[in-house]
């Protein structure tokens, strides 16, 4: 695998001029932040699937930041047990691949569920910021919501090829957006939002696989 997912969102539907980290502001803790988050999730999930004592997973809790308790707590609400962090995923034949920041699994269902984690955005995650998204998407304002379900949605076709026999249903993939101080916000990727970027981004896959057949071998 080689190529990641977020410098072609980039430059497939997004304006030059726009760029994602200057969206992300000055709040939120940036990405020292994110990157706090996501290791206390990690260590989360970990405790969790080694079935820790609750006694134990407590005493790291007292450590963590205010952000991953939010999303612990959100978890539990909606019964959701972590499974994994992380989870490469990838497409051989186009040499892209993502990894998923958590895998979920409802507690009485079974079903599994793929969460895209933002954190920061505090107040520009969602607002238009003056700038269109590029064809397919140009009635659609260039926001860090939408990027994030692009990355999601890829990762979630990238899923289905690594692990086929495992199907997650498109509305179990979500994007979940933590901002210090308030509460966690779940966005699910809305269906004709959905099934314009899965022709989009195969589009995308197909360029890709083409480019590597393309190629002649060095010698």
């Amino acid at each position: 695998m080689g190529r990641g997912i977020t410098d072609k969102i980039k430059q497939a539907f997004f304006p030059a001029d726009w760029d994602l980290y200057k969206v992300a502001g000055r709040n939120g803790n940036g990405a020292e932040g994110g990157k706090r988050v996501d290791h206390e999730l990690s260590e989360w999930t970990r405790l969790v699937q080694l079935e820790s004592k609750p006694s134990t997973i407590r005493a790291h809790m007292e450590k963590w930041s205010p952000s991953t308790l939010k999303i612990i707590d959100l978890f539990r609400q909606k019964q959701w047990i972590p499974v994994d962090t992380q989870v490469v995923v990838g497409c051989t034949a186009s040499r892209i691949a993502t990894a998923i920041d958590i895998v979920a699994r409802h507690f009485e269902t079974n079903r599994l569920i793929l969460i895209e984690l933002k954190t920061g955005y505090d107040g520009t995650f969602v607002e238009y910021n003056g700038h269109s998204m590029l064809s397919p998407f140009s009635h659609l304002a260039a926001t860090p919501l939408r990027f994030a379900c692009l990355q999601l949605t890829w990762a979630w076709m990238l899923w289905a090829t690594t692990f086929p026999r495992r199907k997650i249903r498109h509305s179990d993939v979500m994007v979940l957006h933590v901002v210090e101080g308030r509460d966690p916000a779940l966005h699910a990727i809305p269906p004709e939002f959905g099934l314009v970027a899965v022709d989009a981004l195969r589009s995308l896959m197909d360029a890709s696989s083409s480019q590597k057949k393309g190629k002649r071998p060095r010698r």
